[in-house]
C-alpha cells in the first residue's frame, strides 16, 4: 500500500493538484510507517510533500520536512532519494534566501548523482542548473561557474537519458540566461523546457 499512495501523491504533485496531495500526505507516511518500509517513506518527505508545503508558501517546513526524508535517504544509502531530497533542499532554501546552504545542498546532490552519471545523468542536470542560479543569485562576478555549470547541463540534455531533466534544467538555463541579458537565447531554452529536449 505505502508504495501505491507514493506514487498517487507523487502524481497529484506531478499534475498540479495540490488539494489531492495534501489529503494523501498523511496516508502515505502512515502507510510507510505500518510497513516499516523507510525507503518508502524517504521518498515521500524528499519529493511530495515539501513540494506540496512550497508551492502553499510552507518554506520553511517544506526544508524541514526535505531534510528529515534526506536523513532518512541517506542512512539506507537509497541512490534516489538522496539526490531527489537534496536537490529540493537546494531550491527551497534558495527561496529562503540562505546561499551558502543552498549551494551546499546542490553540491551534496551533484556528489550522489555523479557515480550514477552513465544510467541516469538526469539526475546531475538538476543540481547543475540549480547551481548555476543560485550563483547567479549571489553576484555576477561568478558568472564563471555559473557558465560551467549550464556547459555540462547542456550536455547532459542531449543525452537520451539526460532529457527527462530538460523540463528543470531548461527553465534554469533560460531564467539564468535571460538573468545575464541574453533575451533570446533565454526564450528558447524555455521554450525547449516547455516543449522537450531538442536531440
Amino acid at each position: 500500500p505505502a508504495l501505491g499512495i507514493a506514487n498517487k501523491h507523487n502524481r497529484h504533485i506531478d499534475m498540479t493538484e495540490y488539494d489531492k496531495a495534501g489529503e494523501t500526505e498523511g496516508e502515505g507516511r502512515k502507510a510507510a510507517d505500518e510497513e516499516d518500509n523507510r525507503e518508502r517513506r524517504a521518498e515521500i518527505l524528499t519529493a511530495a510533500v515539501p513540494l506540496y508545503h512550497r508551492r502553499n508558501g510552507s518554506l520553511s517546513l517544506a526544508r524541514e520536512v526535505a531534510e528529515e526524508g534526506y536523513r532518512i535517504a541517506t542512512q539506507i544509502g537509497s541512490t534516489y532519494a538522496a539526490p531527489l531530497g537534496g536537490a529540493v533542499l537546494g531550491y527551497v532554501t534558495q527561496m529562503l534566501g540562505d546561499y551558502e546552504s543552498s549551494i551546499m545542498w546542490f553540491e551534496r546532490t551533484l556528489a550522489h548523482a555523479r557515480p550514477l552519471i552513465d544510467f541516469v545523468p538526469f539526475m546531475s542536470v538538476i543540481p547543475l542548473g540549480g547551481l548555476g542560479g543560485v550563483c547567479l543569485d549571489i553576484s555576477p562576478k561568478l558568472v564563471d561557474r555559473v557558465v560551467e555549470a549550464h556547459s555540462e547541463a547542456l550536455k547532459l540534455l542531449k543525452s537520451p537519458s539526460g532529457a527527462p531533466a530538460g523540463g528543470t534544467g531548461r527553465a534554469d538555463l533560460g531564467f539564468d540566461v535571460r538573468a545575464m541579458g541574453g533575451v533570446e537565447g533565454a526564450g528558447g531554452e524555455l521554450r525547449n523546457g516547455w516543449t522537450g529536449p531538442p536531440n
